[in-house]
């Protein structure tokens, strides 16, 4: 995986913290082709948000001085006890800064993609219900790709 995907992958993780990946515990009811047109709509919605955070995020890593390589290592090894990593003190003064100035644009970020996916009529639960089933199941990742597919050619 490229270390922007893994990039991505990251700050992907850390948009979706908090209420926003807490998936209903129980399977979701019926899902009807209105809620996977909406469920679409809120994807795509929060797929950009999801990047426009991502750049924000970026610049803050590189204001502070440190290249996003550089950053995932250090956060990798602060997660991971058993990582080694080499590190000056600056360096890892400079990602303690950068987490937390990251952490706190998270409810600002939060409160985007809640908004974002009210405006297309679906509660942020309903939208976690179908994000946790379609982890699982092929059927309904075919019928969100269709509807994002004839949204494109539109």
């Amino acid at each position: 995986m490229s270390t922007l995907k893994k990039l991505r992958s990251f700050f992907l993780l850390l948009t979706m913290i908090g209420g926003m990946t807490m998936y209903a515990q129980t399977a979701p009811a019926k899902i009807t082709d209105g809620e996977i047109e909406k469920f679409a709509l809120s994807l795509k919605k929060v797929q950009a948000k999801n990047q426009a955070a991502q750049q924000e995020m970026l610049k803050v890593i590189e204001d502070e001085g440190l290249d996003a390589q550089r950053y995932m290592k250090l956060r990798q090894a602060e997660a991971n006890p058993d990582m080694k990593v080499e590190a000056t003190k600056e360096e890892l003064a400079k990602e303690k800064e950068i987490t937390a100035k990251i952490q706190e644009m998270q409810p600002a970020i939060e409160k985007d993609l809640k908004a974002e996916i009210e405006k297309t009529g679906m509660t942020v639960e309903r939208y976690q219900q179908i994000a946790a089933a379609l982890q699982t199941n092929k059927e309904l990742q075919q019928k969100v790709q269709d509807v994002l597919m004839a949204k494109q050619t539109k």
